[in-house]
């Protein structure tokens, strides 16, 4: 048997405990078939075989992006960005909004969205109603302002007329979901954990569906140039949106294959998906997504105590003695898991504080007494307060941890001094922690959280040093929960591919498994930490098929 592709002349990286690192790799179609010493690999060269000099370079396995929203940050796309990554101050923000409202015609009717509003990155940025934006933005075009967290979203007074929001007629668009109204009645323009299916519905845009579909190809394209050949979807909740998205994903030059897990709005619970086989799957639901609570940043997280007394937590309208809030009670929590449980699905849920994660647990727990279900792999994600103790539950459980370290990166300051103080902010992501309990966590960045860009190896070095951004001192939050990059780079991979049921095919560099890899400028297992978020992508490689970017 000759092979197709055979690498050599690098520092190949296989993530696979019995053979670490090898000098050289084969490939026959969309498979690893070799994979050890130079000498003997070359014994599957002919003449059609194309052999690839690595000229120094790292393979390594495909970084699979364990948690992340493609439909959801494709589709904010559509709107004009505000977000700390091209605005630092108020300023800069209300020019941006005030400029592209200035563009549309009112007797259009379109629409002015905004993305990226984020009170903790530009600290100052006002609080927002309904009369503000129509001041200081817009009184005559409708206008819509969406956080960077998608956790809140505000209408002025024309948005609110054309939604047909008004005294009387408030819709109710399910748990979690409400416009603010005052004592009067009346909507104050703020919409709480805002569904993007409504808002998709409701404003209008003038981008066309081929339009649409280009960001998508441009989207998981910037997936693949950030070594990703796996994105795992947690939950969308706009059904013309992940139409779109999905005939993008089955065309033959997408770049990443995609795993779903599925809102339960648009599941039947009594139809369990298959196990997937990445040889053959390029897409395939891996499950199903519930929401728990939400983020610190919008005062959501369900905390056991509670936020911090500051000016800032005042500013952003917390009331007194705030501890956030659980999206469910533990019975609405309970059924609505239960016939996905009885059905054999997996389920995830995001579940942040450590008030949530234990109702979240708990609600585990009873279901699996109920009807025990062995390798279930249940999920919580992102478990930015998870305790020592509840992962020590969690792993007794058979429950697996994905860890959101980047919040450290990017909020860490602003957690610490304004929200929930150094005690709890040091803790935040322990990643340490769910090691010395066994858990096969993976870490992730969810996208579209602040960036809108990926960006693994900022990840990485964030879990290997847990450091703020320089801008904000560059401290270390927690080096007691630090972890080293040979993990991190685990927690990107092979940890990832487990927690999706793919880790016989994915995830590592092994014969027979399917040939996902990334080939990078330096060695992430052997530069400086700081040096980490430096390495560039120079290839990706899904399924045998080669996308170059450099």
């Amino acid at each position: 048997m000759a092979a197709d592709l055979i690498f050599i002349g690098g520092e190949i990286i296989t993530l696979n405990d019995k053979e670490p690192v090898v000098e050289a790799l084969a490939i026959k179609a969309n498979t690893i078939v070799a994979a050890g010493r130079e000498d003997d690999v070359l014994q599957l060269r002919n003449a059609t075989t194309k052999l690839v000099d690595l000229k120094g370079q790292a393979l390594m396995p495909g970084f699979i992006a364990a948690h992340t929203h493609p439909f959801l940050t494709t589709s904010l796309r559509y709107f004009t960005d505000i977000s700390p990554r091209t605005h630092s101050t108020s300023q800069q923000v209300f020019a941006t909004m005030r400029e592209s409202v200035g563009r549309l015609d009112p007797a259009k009717s379109e629409w002015a969205v905004f993305y990226g509003y984020d009170e903790c990155l530009v600290q100052d940025l006002p609080a927002l109603d309904a009369g503000f934006i129509d001041i200081n933005v817009s009184a005559t075009v409708p206008v819509l302002i969406i956080s960077v967290d998608v956790d809140n979203a505000w209408f002025n007074r024309r948005a609110l007329a054309e939604a047909g929001v008004a005294v009387g007629n408030v819709p109710s668009l399910g748990p979690g979901r409400e416009f603010v109204v005052d004592k009067d009645g009346q909507p104050t323009g703020h919409l709480r954990n805002p569904a993007m299916y409504y808002i998709m519905q409701t404003a209008r845009l003038s981008l066309t569906d081929e339009a649409k579909k280009d960001l998508y190809r441009e989207h998981f394209r910037e997936y693949a140039r950030s070594g990703f050949t796996t994105v795992v979807d947690l939950g969308s909740n706009d059904k013309d949106t992940i139409k779109l998205g999905l005939e993008v994903a089955h065309e033959d030059g997408c770049p990443v294959r995609l795993a779903r897990y599925v809102v339960p709005l648009l599941a039947d619970a009594n139809v369990a998906p298959s196990m997937p086989d990445p040889s053959r799957d390029r897409v395939w639901i891996a499950g199903v997504k519930f929401w728990a609570d939400g983020d610190a940043q919008s005062g959501t997280m369900a905390l056991n105590e509670e936020y911090l007394d500051t000016d800032f937590v005042k500013r952003l309208g917390f009331p007194p003695h705030h501890r956030g809030r659980l999206t469910y009670t533990s019975d609405a929590l309970r059924e609505m898991m239960e016939p996905f449980h009885r059905n054999g699905w997996q389920i995830s849920t995001h579940a942040n504080g450590d008030r949530c994660v234990s109702q979240v647990l708990d609600t585990y727990r009873a279901l699996l007494a109920e009807l025990p279900r062995p390798d279930h792999r249940y999920r919580m994600e992102h478990v930015g307060l998870i305790t020592h103790e509840q992962l020590g539950t969690a792993a007794e459980m058979g429950v697996t941890p994905s860890f959101l370290v980047d919040l450290i990166y990017y909020y860490g300051k602003s957690l610490c001094e304004d929200l929930i103080g150094p005690e709890r902010g040091k803790r935040l992501a322990p990643l340490s922690s769910a090691q010395s309990f066994g858990h096969k966590f993976s870490i992730h960045e969810d996208s579209p959280l602040f960036p809108l860009t990926h960006e693994p190896f900022r990840s990485i070095a964030t879990a290997v040093s847990r450091k703020t951004k320089l801008e904000d001192g560059g401290k270390v939050l927690g080096s007691e929960y630090r972890i080293s990059a040979e993990h991190a780079l685990k927690a990107c991979t092979i940890n990832a591919a487990w927690q999706i049921f793919c880790e016989r095919s994915l995830g590592t560099l092994e014969v027979g498994k399917v040939a996902d890899m990334v080939v990078l400028s330096h060695n992430p297992l052997t530069v400086p930490c700081e040096c980490i978020e430096l390495i560039k992508v120079q290839a990706t490689y899904m399924n045998g098929q080669e996308f170059r970017f450099v």
